[in-house]
């Protein structure tokens, strides 16, 4: 009987560190989606009624149809309070010009495409001696090799938060996770009777689109656009530095009796200032200047500066 106690014992203390871990991680590494996209997300985090005092502030421009579909072309202002530093976005501050159908995400720890992460107690490997152990908990919290003297460096990494995404569309919108990296399965986090999947650029861990069919006859596609092959993203840039997409825009719809519209978008750059910023996220490529960049995890903690965002405005 002590020797079953003993070996839970072990197995809650290396738990309980593997969420300690994650926790810190998480504190320390989050990067929300981008100042345009979180405007649109308040209306689905803080949604618009008088039961949250919130009135209804719109100003109709056009509509478009594909069927039984209308997009309302409109402004609206979202009357929570105007906060510190919230962008001005295209049409002033608290205010969006819709439609603005995405698929945003904040990243906690790593982004999830590219780490692995372990999905229960399980999957934990049997460690055999403390420097084992220690060098698999060094995976969650590693920067690189040289980046912190006082931890092992395998040269892996993993990742110990799910990413939170979350999409908007004509029928509504939602929030969701990447449940299983491996086979690429989603998990609601909100009631829905969506189907949602994406797909991975071949050959890479990148995501090369997201498919979203609502039930109703109608696929939406995000970032990937139908027949171009054009991808509309939007990536943060910081110097000449590559960032992985935070948003993944409405490229088409479709339904099925043959109707569709597409949807197009040029770059704009918005500016957004920061205290105090966190630099971590480098993806594969080459750059201006020469300049190769990996996959690997990066954290810098740099003084407040300004920080660029390479935004997709409709067109």
């Amino acid at each position: 009987m002590e020797k079953y106690k003993s070996k839970l014992y072990r197995l809650t203390v290396l738990l309980t560190l593997f969420n300690l871990i994650s926790v810190k991680f998480l504190c320390g590494q989050v990067i929300p989606a981008f100042p345009a996209a979180r405007e649109y997300e308040k209306y689905l985090t803080y949604p618009i009624s008088l039961t949250n005092g919130l009135p209804n502030i719109r100003i109709p421009l056009y509509e478009i149809k594909i069927g039984d579909l209308v997009i309302p072309i409109e402004l609206k202002y979202h009357a929570s309070g105007i906060k510190y530093g919230q962008s001005s976005g295209d049409v002033g501050v608290g205010w969006v010009l819709d439609p603005g159908y995405r698929v945003s995400r904040t990243i906690y720890g790593r982004p999830d495409e590219f780490y692995s992460k372990p999905q229960s107690s399980e999957s934990l490997p049997t460690f055999t001696s403390n420097s084992a152990r220690d060098e698999f908990l060094s995976q969650f919290i590693s920067n690189g090799a040289g980046s912190d003297p006082d931890l092992p460096n395998s040269g892996v990494y993993l990742d110990g938060e799910y990413d939170i995404f979350n999409y908007i569309s004509p029928r509504g919108g939602g929030s969701f996770i990447i449940d299983d990296r491996i086979n690429n399965k989603l998990r609601w986090l909100t009631l829905d009777n969506q189907e949602v999947s994406f797909k991975r650029i071949t050959g890479s861990s990148n995501i090369d689109y997201f498919e979203i069919n609502d039930g109703h006859g109608k696929q939406y596609r995000f970032s990937k656009s139908l027949g171009a092959g054009i991808r509309y993203e939007e990536k943060l840039n910081e110097g000449s530095s590559p960032i992985v997409p935070s948003s993944w825009m409405l490229t088409d719809i479709s339904d099925d009796f043959g109707n569709f519209l597409k949807f197009s978008y040029k770059i704009f750059r918005e500016s957004e200032y920061t205290p105090e910023a966190t630099f971590s996220l480098l993806q594969g490529g080459t750059v201006s200047g020469g300049a190769v960049y990996n996959n690997s995890f990066y954290l810098n903690i740099r003084p407040s500066f300004n920080r660029y965002s390479d935004v997709q405005r409709l067109t």
